[in-house]
């Protein structure tokens, strides 16, 4: 009985301080988007296009070589500076902006 009592005592602490842990970094991705007015840029040619702001999000496509209407300016978690495409309505990462 000593055993088992002790060993409740111990999953029952466990518990608490699992459940009572205070909130860590998430895996979610956040980010903060400001619009601006219709701003053409150029990107690398093979530019990939996320579905979100950030480089682990889900590659929905890559750009060619024209001039993409931007509507958004984006700044990621990790502090990186992203760009909504109008029409294409994905993210382009500032790093492949050449103009």
């Amino acid at each position: 009985m000593k055993g088992t009592l002790k060993a409740l005592c111990i999953t029952t602490a466990l518990a608490a301080a699992v459940l009572g842990a205070p909130a860590t970094a998430s895996a979610t991705a956040t980010w903060s988007c400001t619009s601006i007015s219709g701003t053409s840029m150029l990107f690398e040619e093979g530019t990939p296009l996320h579905v979100l702001p950030a480089g682990s999000s889900r590659v929905m496509g890559w750009l060619d070589d024209y001039y993409r209407e931007v509507d958004q300016s984006c700044i990621s978690n990790a502090g990186k500076q992203w760009w909504h495409l109008e029409l294409e309505d994905g993210y382009v990462y500032d790093g492949y902006r050449i103009g």
